[in-house]
């Protein structure tokens, strides 16, 4: 009997037609095609997920759909400003970007160059705690501030309250209602005075400056001081401010460090003492502690504060 008759049936081999047989370069080209084309389509699918997911954090939104303003002004004047309720900003540097009006002119934006200046207007509408909200009722209106975005909400009466805002609207941004600025993680904490934080925008040591300054109030032996720090401030303002009548300008070492410090016997009425240091990076300072060397110190971790700070002045 011959091994082909007596082999069971189901492991006779087959034979598989010719017309069935594919090249093996053909068959390798064509599983590298298959593979690189999923390949790009799961990463196109990825790329349209982050780019819808980007397009939505840059948009406003009221519960979930596009907002249309009804009115929009570009580098809106300071009367503009006050005109629509808000109040008055003098300084160029404070003033917002576009102001933006929706539903009859219940619900109105402003979008400033940088949170530091949204922050600055919301301190003259604002106490402490409401800073540190975001949100102050004045009347029937309801101001906030999230971000680079300073808002009112006319009517908070209506169910369109805090929040009613905290739901429905979402403003271009990942920040949290009423944050304090990126700027503020430079100043010290330890001694810092709580919910003290102020934006300087128009005004400082009786010059308009350039860029904002982060300011807080600081616990001196039971005195309160002031801390200062401005990322990008330009050496021009320092000169100036030290050619002022009571206070003192002298250049140290290669670094090119300017100091200011007020004190001095010819100044018509007395000044708190002040320590300014300008070293490049920018702008640091303190001013009413009566320790020079607690000044001092304070002075040099602000200093490396600020250097290793990457925020670009607004």
């Amino acid at each position: 009997m011959s091994l082909r008759k007596t082999m069971p049936r189901s492991h006779a081999p087959r034979r598989v037609p010719a017309v069935n047989r594919l090249p093996v370069r053909f068959t390798v080209g064509f599983r590298f095609y298959v593979k690189a084309a999923l390949a790009l389509w799961v990463t196109s699918l990825a790329w349209t997920g982050c780019h819808q997911a980007e397009n939505r954090g840059d948009a406003l939104l009221w519960e979930g759909a596009p907002l249309t303003p009804e009115r929009e002004i570009s580098n809106p004047s300071s009367a503009q400003l006050k005109s629509e309720g808000f109040p008055e900003l003098k300084s160029s540097i404070a003033l917002p970007h576009r102001f933006l009006a929706f539903n009859q002119g219940t619900l109105k934006l402003l979008e400033f160059g940088g949170e530091a200046e949204a922050y600055a207007a919301f301190e003259r509408l604002a106490d402490p705690g409401e800073l540190a909200d975001g949100f102050a009722l004045r009347g029937d209106t309801l101001f906030f501030r999230k971000g680079p975005w300073l808002g009112e909400r006319v009517g908070s009466d209506d169910g369109q309250g805090e929040d009613g805002l905290r739901s429905k609207l979402e403003l271009p941004g990942g920040n949290s209602w009423g944050a304090l600025p990126e700027g503020f993680a430079s100043l010290l904490q330890q001694g810092r005075v709580y919910h003290s934080e102020r934006v300087l925008t128009d005004f400082f040591l009786g010059l308009p400056i350039p860029v904002p300054i982060y300011a807080a109030r600081l616990d001196c032996h039971g005195d309160s001081a002031w801390i200062y720090a401005s990322p990008g401030m330009p050496l021009h303002f320092v000169l100036a401010a030290g050619e002022r009548s009571g206070y003192q300008l002298d250049s140290m070492g290669s670094d090119k460090i300017v100091t200011l410090a007020s004190g001095s016997k010819t100044a018509p009425i007395p000044l708190p003492p002040l320590r300014l240091d300008f070293f490049g990076s920018g702008m640091a300072a303190v001013e009413g502690c009566f320790d020079d060397s607690l000044t001092i110190h304070w002075l040099e971790i602000q200093k490396k504060a600020l250097k290793s700070l990457k925020l670009e002045a607004s």
